[in-house]
């Protein structure tokens, strides 16, 4: 399962929205038993866990890809399909 992460401003942020949009489209394309999308604020715990200092900032399976801009739903899609074919312990 990919987990993906976005920090942001609670949607209130236009880019956090935008951000949260694409990686909604892109998840979509996939079965929902393959990726979970977690919401977190910029000064949750896990926040902290990752060093999120600019929002918005997307953590897929607890790397960070992206931090203070949005990124292409196309790359997003090709990075998803990388995790799930990757071999156990190697996302």
């Amino acid at each position: 399962m990919i987990v993906i992460k976005l920090f942001g401003s609670g949607g209130e942020e236009p880019a956090s929205r935008r951000l949260l949009d694409t990686v909604r489209a892109v998840a979509a394309r996939f079965p929902a038993d393959q990726v979970r999308i977690e919401e977190h604020a910029q000064d949750d715990e896990e926040a902290a866990f990752y060093g999120v200092v600019l929002t918005p900032t997307l953590v897929v399976n607890d790397t960070i890809v992206s931090v203070g801009k949005l990124i292409p739903a196309g790359r997003l899609l090709r990075l998803l399909q990388a995790e799930l074919e990757a071999p156990a312990g190697e996302s």
